[in-house]
């Protein structure tokens, strides 16, 4: 992204519970911002974004949920619903985005990415990336309220394979 935009840190879990029915769990923690989408300038929430958060995203109640933390800004709650129906996407969701493009030298990180972009009318663009060779999740990112993050940028590291912690 070339205009103003966050870079945290963080760590996803994606849990398969059900293949045949599509149930899937995911945790998404975010370390020092949480993603710029909460909409209103003049909520807790909204006004900036310099906080941590987790989103949890429940497979058997196709819901999701934003879980902040001690840093959270004052008058906001511990946890809302964010959505539902929501559900973590499935592995393969990659492979049906309606826009997608090959960048083969990825500026500072010397490998070629497969990108696959969705719009969604409410919340913009989501943009997914993924290392050609391996098929790695590279980097996510998204549009965010301009008076915060233009951008929402994730790049993807230290990937592992293993069973996720109880709480995802």
């Amino acid at each position: 992204p070339n205009t103003p935009f966050n870079m945290t840190t963080g760590r996803t879990y994606y849990s398969i519970i059900d293949n045949d029915k599509g149930i899937r769990n995911m945790k998404e923690v975010y370390d020092t911002y949480c993603i710029p989408v909460f909409g209103n300038p003049l909520s807790p929430m909204g006004a900036h974004n310099k906080y941590s958060c987790d989103f949890l995203n429940v497979g058997e109640t196709n819901t999701s949920y934003v879980v902040l933390h001690d840093d959270k800004p004052k008058g906001s709650p511990d946890c809302c619903i964010i959505g539902q129906p929501f559900h973590p996407p499935p592995q393969s969701f990659h492979q049906n985005m309606p826009t997608r493009w090959n960048e083969p030298n990825v500026k500072g990180w010397n490998i070629s990415v497969d990108w696959g972009a969705v719009y969604d009318e409410d919340a913009g663009i989501f943009n997914y990336g993924f290392n050609t060779e391996t098929m790695n999740p590279f980097a996510f990112y998204m549009q965010g309220v301009p008076w915060v993050a233009q951008w929402m940028w994730q790049p993807f590291t230290s990937l592992s394979e293993g069973t996720p912690p109880l709480d995802v």
